[in-house]
C-alpha cells in the first residue's frame, strides 16, 4: 500500500508492546498541498465504527474546497473512540499540516474531542455542530429550533442578543442552561474568536463517512487503499472541470454570487469613494468597502464570501 501513495504523502502506525499496529494513520500528499496552499483553515472532525473484522473506530479530518465539494484531509484508525485514541489522531494531524493561521475545528459534543483539542492544539478554537445541537432541541418544539437557529446564525451581536432573549424564553430552562454552558463563542457565529466561513456544521464529516460506508467492511490495508483510490478519483475529476472552466470562480461560487446579486437588486447604492459604498435595502442601509472586504453587516467581514450588500455593490 504505501508504494502505491504520493512521496509526500504520509502513512503512521503505532503498535503496542505487543508489535500488534493499534493505531494507523493516512494523510495523501495532495490534501495537504490543497489545504495549506488555498484551504480556509477550517477542519471538521468526526469518528465513525468499522464494520468489519477490525472492530475499531475511523477518525476523519475533512474541510470543504472553493467549489463547497467534501475535501478529505486525513484519516486514522483506533481501537476505540476515547481521549487516547482521539490526541493520537490530532497529534498526527499536527505534525501533517502544522497549525496555520486562525485555524478553526467544528464537531460534535464528544468530550473526548474536546480534551484531545486542548492538549494537542491549545489556544485553537474549537466550534460544535449547531445541527448537532438544534436536535437535541428539538423535543422542545420547532419554533425553539427556529429561535436556536437564528441566534446561531446571526453575524451581529446585538441580532444575537434579540434572538438569544427569545430562545431563553421558548426554550426549557434546563436545555437553556446548558447551552449557555457549553458557552456561545463555541455554537454562535457572532461570538466565535476566529472566522466559521459559514462552516456550522460538521456535515460535510457526515457525507464523507456516509460514502465511505463500504469501505468500513474491508480490511485494514484494503480500506486505506480503497480510500486512497476514491479521493485520488475525486482530485482527478475535479481538476479536469477547474482547468475546462474560463471562469476564475468555481461553478459553486459564481452560482451564489449571481444569487447574491439577483437579492440586492432592489437596494441602492451610493458610492463614497472608489471602494466604499452605501448599500441601502427597505429597512436599513450598509456600508461596504470592498477592499477590506467589509460590510456593515458582518457577513462579509466573518465569511469573506460577500453578502447581498457586497454582491451588488461589486457590480456597480
Amino acid at each position: 500500500m504505501v508504494q502505491h501513495c504520493n512521496k509526500d504523502s504520509i502513512i503512521d502506525l503505532e503498535t503496542d508492546g505487543d508489535g500488534v499496529f493499534r493505531y494507523y494513520f493516512l494523510a495523501l500528499g495532495a490534501s495537504i498541498h490543497g489545504f495549506l496552499s488555498s484551504g480556509r483553515p477550517v477542519i471538521v472532525v468526526d469518528a465513525t465504527h468499522l464494520k468489519g473484522k477490525f472492530k475499531g473506530v475511523m477518525f476523519v479530518g475533512v474541510t470543504k474546497d472553493g467549489n463547497e465539494q467534501v475535501f478529505p484531509l486525513a484519516m486514522g484508525l483506533g481501537d476505540k473512540e476515547n481521549d487516547r485514541s482521539w490526541s493520537w489522531f490530532f497529534t498526527r494531524l499536527r505534525r501533517a499540516f502544522g497549525v496555520p493561521n486562525n485555524l478553526l475545528f467544528v464537531s460534535d459534543q464528544h468530550l473526548s474531542i474536546k480534551n484531545a483539542i486542548e492538549a494537542v492544539f491549545p489556544r485553537i478554537h474549537h466550534c460544535l455542530c449547531t445541527y448537532h445541537l438544534q436536535k437535541n432541541l428539538a423535543r422542545y418544539g420547532a419554533n425553539t429550533v427556529a429561535v436556536f437557529q437564528r441566534a446561531a446564525n446571526s453575524y451581529k451581536r446585538e441580532q444575537y442578543d434579540l434572538h438569544g432573549g427569545q430562545l431563553a424564553l421558548v426554550c426549557d430552562k434546563g436545555a437553556y442552561t446548558k447551552l449557555m454552558d457549553l458557552q456561545p463563542s463555541r455554537w454562535a457565529c457572532s461570538h466565535s474568536t476566529v472566522r466559521r466561513y459559514n462552516f456550522m456544521t460538521s456535515n460535510c464529516s457526515e457525507v464523507f463517512n456516509g460514502r465511505l460506508r463500504w469501505g468500513r467492511r474491508l480490511p485494514v490495508c484494503t480500506l486505506f487503499e480503497f480510500v486512497r483510490t476514491l479521493i485520488a478519483h475525486w482530485f482527478q475529476e475535479r481538476r479536469g472541470k477547474a482547468l475546462s472552466r474560463s471562469h476564475t470562480l468555481t461553478e459553486r461560487a459564481a452560482l451564489k454570487l449571481d444569487i447574491l446579486v439577483e437579492e440586492g437588486r432592489t437596494m441602492e447604492v451610493n458610492p463614497i469613494n472608489e471602494f466604499k459604498f452605501t448599500v441601502s435595502s427597505s429597512d436599513r442601509s450598509y456600508v461596504v468597502d470592498l477592499r477590506a472586504m467589509s460590510c456593515s453587516c458582518h457577513q462579509f467581514d466573518l465569511d469573506l464570501i460577500p453578502c447581498p450588500h457586497a454582491a451588488v455593490a461589486a457590480i456597480l
